[in-house]
């Protein structure tokens, strides 16, 4: 596959990279991850973007959420499969960004006292900001002020890179999070085999 570097598609980040062939587009893109369009979704999804800008924000946090460590083989995504990326309308809430953000945080420093990096974008894909620009620096920046006053993380800022660890309240915070996951969670299954033995 001819590989070359074009903007993203979906996110309009200018540092993706395109390969094409076979009918198939795949972009590797620092925010939307690594992902797959038939050549009729590569024709189609730009109108489709354009038709409600939020569409953008909507795919790539979707796109983000999918991603998984192997990539070498991506399910090609094709124009049926499009208007999923942004069936439900809205963006995670506030709340739920900075929820997400701990989580996030808490699951993937390597030691409680060690920092753990990513870039801006793909923070802010996984979490569910709004595409802003330069580099998604204006989402993370307003949420990251409305969090500072809580202190449940520490923040070094390495370029267009973040380096974050939890305080002891943000430890607090991801525990009470995961908790309350693992039991909606069972919730659903006990109320799902309850269903069953009706």
């Amino acid at each position: 596959m001819p590989t070359q570097n074009a903007p993203c598609i979906v996110c309009e980040n200018p540092a993706a990279i395109l390969n094409v062939g076979s009918g198939v587009a795949r972009y590797d893109c620092p925010r939307c991850g690594a992902f797959a369009l038939s050549g009729s979704a590569e024709a189609a999804l730009p109108s489709m973007l354009t038709e409600v800008p939020l569409r953008r924000s909507l795919m790539s946090h979707t796109l983000r959420r999918m991603q998984r460590p192997e990539t070498s083989r991506l399910h090609t995504i094709t124009t049926d499969d499009l208007p999923s990326f942004w069936v439900q309308g809205s963006l995670p809430t506030p709340s739920q960004q900075a929820n997400a953000l701990i989580v996030w945080v808490g699951d993937h420093q390597p030691t409680s006292f060690d920092l753990v990096e990513i870039h801006r974008s793909e923070l802010a894909a996984i979490i569910g900001l709004q595409i802003s620009q330069p580099d998604d620096s204006g989402g993370f920046s307003w949420l990251n002020t409305q969090l500072e006053p809580k202190k449940l993380y520490e923040l070094g800022p390495r370029g267009n890179k973040l380096a974050l660890k939890l305080t002891m309240a943000g430890w607090e915070k991801h525990g009470e999070l995961k908790k309350t996951t693992v039991e909606s969670r069972d919730a659903f299954m006990a109320m799902s085999g309850g269903e069953d033995g009706i």
